[in-house]
């Protein structure tokens, strides 16, 4: 045996550290299952097992640690119960056991040594004799867990469990206000009880519906009191009981999307001749009270207190509220991105995470191993890829690599790992453009702002960069852009007022990109085209559907020309009458509807730019003074010269990436 251990210490001593590390994820998973990071991190169990000598790749590793299994012992007779409730290691000390909870786990992992073997004779050689036979295998760990009451479980090689008491780090949770309410003689359910304060028959309302960071249903009522509604349903539902309706209950906080602008709830759900109870505008938040999937259609209850009935509507107008507000909102990032070699790009904190508080932070990490990221305070970080030898060069070829960025949260425990999210990156080389005719079809600030005379001004003197349009902006610049105009307006309106829209085609009586060509530049096919549209539309789905059929008309006629769809920024964060939060709610949502309907579509000639990401909420607005000194935003919809700048050079950019090479 001394032998066996000579030979596979190190493995076993490994195998010892495994057991700790096995112990260290579960307490940290009865802790809500997020990783508490405080202080620089030292090496790993496999990185110190190289420096000891082993040999082979993080799997072989994890894969030696198992070793062989154990012959299964006999099961013994059952024992009585302990007494006063002590678990198997108090018991284990009261019979004669010295060491630490960790020090009794690690020697159930190992069963006693055997008997050492007589040595054999020496040959003559001088060689050792044969190794003695080994004991018997005692019975190891398999895995543990915690417990609904709290304790460390232990499964054992044999399939026994054994209970190793509570652990002492986790925090024993208060009885919630719903059982208290049962202490106090309530008899009802909980989803009674939650309704009961959002029915009118109480001096409070619900105002809000949310999870702690411990995973509690937390309802905020009207005088600002908050109800601890015990563990939130994973799924949402509050039981599992369906009514005649085949609704299960729920008590969630939704909020109207801008799928539709003015939605009817009606006396019955999938039933659009019933009577209207309510209705809501898109913004609007409502406590949804139970669901059900009809027809193939998902169906949101609501209870409406003025009438004393409820009400129902199509799950499909409404959003989680509390989706929005945490970081299960996901961060606003696309999934490729084109940078120029040489040139800075801004991400901006506000437009990628616009749901955080000072809690959250975002962490940069650039796989290119030349390059500058810089931090710029109170907005954001600053990347300046270059080429992997350190140029910029002109000439050189473009390069792939990968930009990682990674959500912390602060608490009062440390700092928690909540997202990582990767982008991939093409650094492209800083070349001139070549001659390129292209068409912007948009609203006013396409109209109205400098994008176009930045555009110019970027593209430098020697290309060619030739507009086409039946309009002209006061630098005398083409374009087909129409201030206040939806992409509706492009898709389906033959003219508003005085101004036509020249797309539109009487036969087919929607947008034809063809007629157009055909009656305004017969001869002549653009390079490219951008579709700058949604803020006139309120960000709805409707939006992005016309906008894929204004892409695939462009693509009917000519599936060389590249379509750039650009993204929207958002609004912002003052709580104005008009962008409030709601709104930014919708622009955030938007660019996920933006992402499914054109990212990742490069072969088919359809690019989704991330211009959103650069833009500053003050920096690259107009501001005006006010007569205190002070400044403040003069336009909240459209950008500054700066602002349009900063987006004149991402499409500067994507231009050179994708007729320079």
């Amino acid at each position: 045996m001394r032998e066996v251990l000579r030979r596979h210490g190190w493995q076993i001593a490994l195998l010892s550290v495994g057991v700790l590390v096995l112990v260290a994820l579960i307490l940290n998973l009865a802790q809500g299952g997020l990783w508490v990071v405080s202080g620089a991190s030292g090496k790993n169990a496999y990185e110190l097992a190289v420096e000891n000598g082993f040999e082979g790749s993080l799997q072989e590793w994890l894969s030696s640690l198992a070793g062989a299994d154990g012959q299964d012992g006999t099961n013994g007779a059952d024992g009585g119960d302990g007494q006063n409730g002590k678990s198997a290691y108090e018991l284990a000390v009261e019979n004669g056991f010295r060491g630490s909870l960790q020090e009794w786990l690690l020697s159930l992992a190992f069963g006693e040594d055997g008997e050492d073997g007589k040595d054999g004779i020496d040959g003559e050689n001088g060689k050792d004799g044969a190794d003695g036979q080994d004991g018997a295998d005692g019975v190891g760990i398999r895995s543990v867990y915690i417990n609904g009451q709290g304790h460390l479980m232990v499964v054992l090689t044999d399939g026994s469990v054994i209970d190793a008491g509570a652990v002492g780090s986790l925090p024993q949770s208060e009885p919630s206000d719903f059982e208290l309410a049962q202490q106090q003689g309530y008899t009802g359910t909980l989803h009674e009880w939650l309704c009961s304060y959002n029915d009118g028959s109480r001096e409070t309302s619900v105002s809000d519906i949310t999870k702690s960071s411990e995973g509690r249903l937390i309802v905020t009522l009207s005088d600002g009191s908050e109800l601890d509604a015990g563990p939130a349903p994973a799924d949402g539902f509050i039981s599992q009981a369906v009514d005649a309706e085949g609704f299960r209950p729920r008590f969630e906080m939704v909020v109207m999307n801008h799928e539709a602008s003015v939605l009817n709830l009606r006396e019955k759900p999938n039933d659009t001749g019933s009577a209207s109870v309510t209705i809501v505008n898109a913004g609007d938040e409502l406590v949804c009270i139970g669901s059900a999937e009809l027809e193939g259609e998902l169906f949101y209850r609501f209870y409406h207190a003025g009438s004393g009935r409820n009400c129902y509507a199509r799950a499909k107008y409404f959003d989680l509220k509390y989706d929005y507000r945490t970081a299960e909102a996901g961060l606003n990032l696309p999934d490729r991105l084109v940078l120029t070699a040489g040139e800075p790009f801004r991400f901006v904190t506000g437009e990628i995470m616009p749901w955080a508080d000072d809690s959250y932070r975002l962490e940069y990490t650039y796989s290119g191993t030349s390059h500058l990221l810089e931090t710029e305070d109170g907005v954001g970080v600053s990347l300046t890829a270059r080429f992997r030898d350190g140029s910029a060069d002109a000439s050189h070829a473009a390069e792939d690599e990968t930009l990682t960025v990674t959500l912390w949260r602060t608490t009062p425990q440390g700092q928690l790992l909540l997202q990582t999210a990767s982008v991939a990156v093409t650094v492209a080389p800083p070349a001139a453009l070549p001659d390129l005719s292209g068409l912007f079809i948009g609203d006013s600030r396409i109209a109205s702002g400098c994008l176009l005379e930045s555009l110019q001004a970027l593209a430098g003197e020697t290309a060619g960069l030739r507009l086409l349009g039946t309009l002209q902006n006061a630098a005398g610049l083409a374009h087909e852009a129409r201030g206040g105009w939806k992409a509706e307006n492009y898709w389906k309106t033959q003219q508003i007022g005085d101004v036509v829209n020249p797309f539109y085609n009487p036969e087919t009586e929607c947008f034809d990109f063809s007629y157009y060509m055909q009656t305004n530049y017969p001869d002549e096919t653009p390079d490219f085209v951008v579709l700058w549209l949604g803020v006139n539309d309120g960000f709805t789905r409707a939006s992005v559907d016309y906008l894929k059929q204004m892409e695939a008309s462009i693509h009917a006629y000519d599936p060389d020309i590249a379509v750039l769809v650009m993204t929207e920024y958002l609004a912002p964060a003052e709580e104005t009458a008009y962008f409030a939060d709601r709104y930014r709610r919708a622009q955030f949502a938007y660019f996920g509807l933006q992402e499914d309907a054109f990212a990742g579509r490069e072969e088919q000639r359809v690019y989704l730019l991330p211009n959103l990401l650069c833009l500053d909420t003050w920096g690259d607005r107009p501001l005006r003074e006010e007569a205190d000194g002070s400044f403040a935003l003069a336009d909240t919809v459209h950008l500054g010269d700066a602002g349009y700048r900063r987006q004149a050079q991402v499409l500067r950019t994507y231009l050179g990436w994708l007729f320079c090479e």
